[in-house]
């Protein structure tokens, strides 16, 4: 009759842990149930309660791993908007903030897609969504800090426009939307035009205005692709902005 009851809860285990995207669950499950069920314990024949007290068992069992995926940070809809929001949070402080090296951005950014588990299971849709987030993060991130780098030694009036660049950029990122972006897509043609155009002798000399077209440049494709792709992410932070 022993064997008739745990049996069941034995087969579910073994199935669960020889898959590999369920490891972990069937061996946690296997555990808890040999732990909990009281083997030894003095058992009395009784073999109705005992069954009973299995199921029972079992439906606690399966309950908390149902509450525990609901709960679980890398596979919830909500974190991975929390994770999207702070990755564009990171290139708005990349912008704004001079403290913040590129060591130091790079870091965060890597321990916030470690943290979400997004690396881990690339096939999916969303997952694959996220590591392109972070690398469209990653990229925009240096390529704004090498601008930052950049304006030290350019004259007034160029780092002004510089800075107003940053302003819009990191606006774009703070609140995504189509106005924004379009703003921020319009004054980086107009500043490519203006470097591009020999406006500039002035104010850059030829290396520092290839190094700003460049970055520029890389920037506005950035942002271009975004406004393309409309990813499902960029909506939702547009719609909590």
């Amino acid at each position: 009759m022993l064997c008739i009851v745990i049996a069941p809860a034995i087969l579910l285990t073994a199935w669960l842990s020889a898959r590999p995207a369920t490891a972990l669950v069937g061996a946690g499950l296997g555990i808890a149930y040999f732990l909990m069920v009281g083997f030894n314990q003095a058992l009395g024949d009784n073999p109705v309660k005992y069954f009973n007290d299995s199921i029972a068992l079992m439906i606690a069992l399966g309950v908390s791993g149902i509450l525990f995926a609901l709960t679980d940070y890398t596979a919830s809809p909500w974190a991975n908007t929390r994770v999207f929001a702070q990755l564009r949070q990171l290139v708005v402080d990349a912008c704004l903030d001079p403290g913040l090296t590129s060591t130091a951005f790079e870091m965060r950014a890597r321990d916030l897609i470690q943290r979400s588990g997004n690396i881990h299971r690339p096939q999916e849709a969303e997952r694959v969504c996220m590591v392109e987030a972070l690398c469209a993060a990653l990229e925009i991130g240096h390529a704004v800090m090498a601008l930052r780098t950049l304006s030290s030694g350019l004259a007034a009036q160029a780092q002004r426009l510089l800075q107003h660049t940053l302003v819009l950029i990191a606006h774009d990122y703070k609140r995504p939307g189509p106005k924004s972006q379009q703003q921020v897509l319009q004054w980086l043609d107009h500043f490519l035009a203006w470097v591009q155009g020999g406006e500039y002798a002035d104010a850059l000399t030829p290396s520092q205005a290839q190094k700003l077209i460049t970055q520029l440049h890389f920037i506005r494709l950035v942002i271009a692709e975004e406004t393309l792709a409309s990813t499902p992410l960029l909506k939702e932070a547009a719609h909590a902005a």
